[in-house]
């Protein structure tokens, strides 16, 4: 799960102001962990499947000591986290990551001390559409239910700490009032994401469309459906050969455009665009086409549910004194 402390929040985002003095230790830490090709390819061979200390020495030819140094580098700078996991011979460390983005900025915190943010939470089950080819397979803590296409407002699906939809639609709406009560300056939605797939397929692309309010911000494409290790938060219960975690995938608008995990991808679709101070709801979709290249369907995890103990997030930040 990701680390709530110090510049890395809950989405996972690292937040550097090198204008901000206090930030300098971190940056520091984070410029040497980064400073070394080892690492970075470490960080990349962590990201789509958490690895123990052997598994790693093993693909980087290395000694199981050198392999400890340089992961201690990195979890020193807070970039990964690990956690003592059962195996044959009795337990091990496997390590995670722990960030989704990294952004340095040059802005000082004075100039942010405006700003604040608003947060709103909504659980995997709670959607407010649902448009599937086929079903909806839901996991809750302790069960697995099969929504036909005709019961998928089945109250059940409350209850859901992982979706899977094999290809459709899902959207949940969220409340508008932060838009019409604040100047509002940011939208970001998050949430742990995966392709679906029967069973798990670590290699299994999808085409994952996000929309805010019907309008079609961004495409993400998902790189499997991940398993093969058990997500830190699956319950006990869950078959190892299914689903075990996603990646955490955030959707980020502003007034100059669209970012998809930090980058951008879009500067036609900005907040002017939504005209969210008009509307009641904030809805948020999701969807797979079945004519993409990569029609893989999703799966979202909730809180209890794979490596990030999140459910799906909406964070408005506002301007803290102007209000409308």
């Amino acid at each position: 799960m990701f680390h709530p402390e110090n510049a890395i929040n809950r989405y996972g985002n690292v937040m550097l102001e090198l204008g901000n003095k206090e930030n300098d230790e971190r940056t520091v830490c984070i410029a040497k962990a980064l400073s070394h090709p080892l690492r970075i390819r470490l960080l990349r061979q962590i990201l789509k499947i958490p690895r123990s200390v052997t598994e790693l020495a093993k693909l980087n030819k290395i000694s199981n000591a050198s392999i400890i140094f340089h992961l201690n580098l990195l979890e020193q700078a807070e970039l990964i986290v690990s956690k003592v996991k059962p195996n044959k011979k009795g337990k091990t460390l496997v390590f995670y990551i722990n960030f989704s983005a990294l952004n340095l900025t040059l802005q000082s915190a004075e100039n942010e001390s405006d700003t604040c943010f608003i947060d709103q939470s909504m659980r995997v089950g709670n959607y407010v559409f649902a448009a599937p080819v086929n079903y909806i397979r839901i996991a809750t803590d302790n069960r697995f239910i099969v929504l036909e296409k005709d019961d998928t407002y089945n109250p059940n699906r409350f209850d859901a700490q992982l979706i899977c939809v094999d290809n459709g639609e899902l959207s949940y709406a969220f409340s508008a009032a932060v838009a019409k009560r604040h100047k509002l300056l940011k939208l970001e939605f998050s949430l742990e994401l995966s392709s679906e797939s029967p069973y798990f397929c670590n290699d299994w692309k999808s085409e994952i469309i996000f929309s805010v309010c019907g309008i079609d911000v961004a495409t993400y494409l998902s790189l499997g459906d991940y398993g093969g290790t058990r997500g830190t938060l699956t319950p006990p219960w869950w078959d190892n050969r299914y689903s075990q975690y996603g990646l955490l995938t955030t959707v980020t608008i502003d007034n100059d455009g669209t970012y998809l995990n930090g980058e951008k991808v879009s500067t036609t679709v900005c907040l002017s665009t939504l005209e969210l101070e008009k509307k009641d709801l904030i809805l948020f979709g999701l969807r797979t086409e079945q004519a993409t290249q990569y029609a893989g369907g999703f799966n979202i995890y909730g809180k209890s549910f794979g490596n990030i103990e999140q459910d799906i997030i909406m964070r408005a930040y506002v301007d803290r004194d102007a209000r409308t």
